[in-house]
């Protein structure tokens, strides 16, 4: 009788979990998000990124750090062996970049909208509310995975209203875009893929991710101590 009651009881809570998980609208699931988002001072994390341009698919994996203090963003190649050890300092206050070159010795500095070209995606990480955001877009919510963790939101989204794709660099015909959404059980979005009617053309993956360590801003201004050349 006892373990009757306790499996009733077992069903009950998944049964209500299901329930509720089924219930959430993408406008709620959009607003959870968003909280999340807004609660986010600093983060540290490292992220897959695989881009296609002009036919060839390229790999990258970097360790990001990036303040609201300032408005900075540190990114440090891991990944392939030829970038490994570069860094990127992006700073929107002075619209430029500075990018550590281990193999030439030498610090380059240039635009910020020159080396968001060359690099693939939106780099204002630390407009995270922005970055991210559910908000003023259309879509909806395509599959719900139970983890560990609680329950994950895979997200679809087909209108993109004002918001530039993350991967817009891999854009060719933007009519045809959709965007998918991996969101965790904290509301974080964690990976996102953009396709092109059937054909993927860029994959964003957060592997792992730190929120609110209180990164101070000269942490990201540190740069090694080489000639500076700026173009």
């Amino acid at each position: 009788m006892k373990k009757s009651f306790i499996l009733v009881c077992c069903m009950i809570i998944i049964l209500t979990a299901a329930a509720y998980a089924q219930g959430l609208s993408f406008e709620q699931l959009a607003a959870n998000v968003e909280q999340q988002l807004n609660g986010i001072f600093d983060m540290h994390a490292v992220v897959d990124l695989e881009v296609v341009q002009f036919g060839q698919v390229t790999f990258t994996t970097l360790d990001l750090k990036t303040s609201k203090e300032g408005r900075l963003t540190r990114l440090e190649m891991l990944a392939p062996d030829l970038v490994v050890g570069q860094i990127y300092l992006f700073d929107p206050e002075k619209e430029e970049v500075s990018i550590y070159m281990p193999m030439l010795g030498q610090i380059l500095v240039q635009s910020l909208a020159t080396a968001s070209g060359q690099f693939g995606l939106s780099l204002d990480f630390a407009d995270m509310d922005h970055l991210f955001s559910l908000g003023g877009i259309q879509g909806e919510i395509d599959e719900i995975i139970p983890t560990d963790q609680g329950l994950n939101y895979r997200v679809k989204v087909t209108d993109l209203g004002e918001q530039v794709p993350l991967l817009g660099s891999a854009a060719t015909n933007p009519r045809l875009a959709v965007q998918y959404v991996w969101i965790d059980a904290n509301y974080m979005p964690y990976r996102i893929e953009y396709y092109e009617g059937d054909v993927c053309l860029g994959k964003m993956v957060i592997r792992e991710y730190e929120l609110n360590m209180g990164i101070p801003a000269e942490e990201l201004r540190n740069l090694p101590d080489v000639p500076i050349m700026k173009f």
